[in-house]
């Protein structure tokens, strides 16, 4: 019907509705195909579907010459969409994010961070800097611009770590007196687990243990730096080290700072300080018997 139609016009009309219609087709699809350059089999398939619709629409455009620089303003925005249909259509977020950056002049790196996610089912934006941004909003990524601060490339640097609340432990209790009594366990730099039972106080700057335990924690009396540290019973004489491990029902902080101090002087009590209590904030439920941690 089209060919009947055209086959109306004179030989010296049809060519110029062709010249203009086809000359008006390639100035719009220039910078389409530019920017699809990854993506040419797209790209020209649609300069061809559209190419086919012009002409099979010429002998209307004679009659619709008044309104022919809307209708060719339409058309040229329909291929725009329908290029950007298809780049968001990508079975994934990698091939999502070429597409989109393609369409846009943009080059892309480190793409392999993406690896199998994917696509987002999301309107993008004609905006590239909005688009990127919407697309990568689970990555860690920098835009680049050029010299007139137009994005010009995308660098995906990593996966960014979804923010996880504060840990926070139930841990039993055992009241001897004034005492309040957790079950802990150490480790030193033989790496030995050595189970002990300790009152918990807050008002003790390190973990505090007496002299006969560092051996059975791997502790070499000589490589311990010496000073003093103040007890209940006064002021005495300490060694101190580091712990390479304190876990308290699940409650673990490694490279733990340690004062050793005379059997004699500690009357058998060990002491679970603020080295180790201070990654956490303290509650202590007496009704419950149950020391309360929960992570800074």
């Amino acid at each position: 019907m089209a060919a009947r139609a055209v086959g109306g016009l004179t030989r010296d009309l049809q060519l110029a509705v062709f010249f203009v219609i086809e000359y008006w087709t390639e100035m719009k699809l220039k910078t389409l195909l530019d920017r699809a350059e990854k993506h040419r089999s797209l790209a020209y398939g649609q300069a061809h579907w559209v190419n086919a619709l012009l002409l099979t629409l010429a002998p209307l455009t004679l009659a619709m010459k008044p309104c022919l620089r809307q209708l060719r303003r339409t058309l040229a925005w329909l291929i725009i969409g329908l290029a950007a249909v298809s780049a968001y259509a990508a079975e994934n977020l990698g091939a999502q994010l070429r597409a989109f950056a393609a369409l846009h002049g943009v080059s892309v790196k480190g793409l392999h961070y993406l690896r199998d996610e994917p696509a987002k089912p999301v309107s993008l934006p004609d905006d590239p800097v909005m688009g990127l941004r919407q697309l990568l909003s689970g990555y860690n990524h920098v835009l680049s611009t050029d010299a007139q601060g137009r994005v010009d490339g995308v660098v995906v640097l990593s996966p960014k770590r979804a923010s996880r609340a504060p840990r926070r432990f139930t841990i039993p209790i055992k009241v001897h007196g004034a005492h309040h009594i957790v079950l802990v366990s150490l480790a030193g730099p033989n790496g030995k687990r050595v189970p002990v039972p300790m009152v918990v106080d807050t008002g003790a700057s390190t973990m505090v243990l007496p002299l006969s335990m560092m051996p059975v924690l791997g502790f070499n009396p000589k490589e311990l730096r010496q000073g003093r540290v103040n007890t209940a019973g006064g002021e005495v004489s300490a060694r101190f080290g580091t712990l390479a491990l304190v876990e308290v029902s699940g409650a673990r902080r490694r490279e733990v700072a340690v004062s050793f101090v005379d059997d004699e002087a500690l009357n058998g009590v060990k002491l679970l300080g603020m080295s180790f209590l201070s990654h956490y904030r303290v509650t202590l439920d007496q009704s419950a018997a149950r020391l309360l941690l929960q992570e800074r």
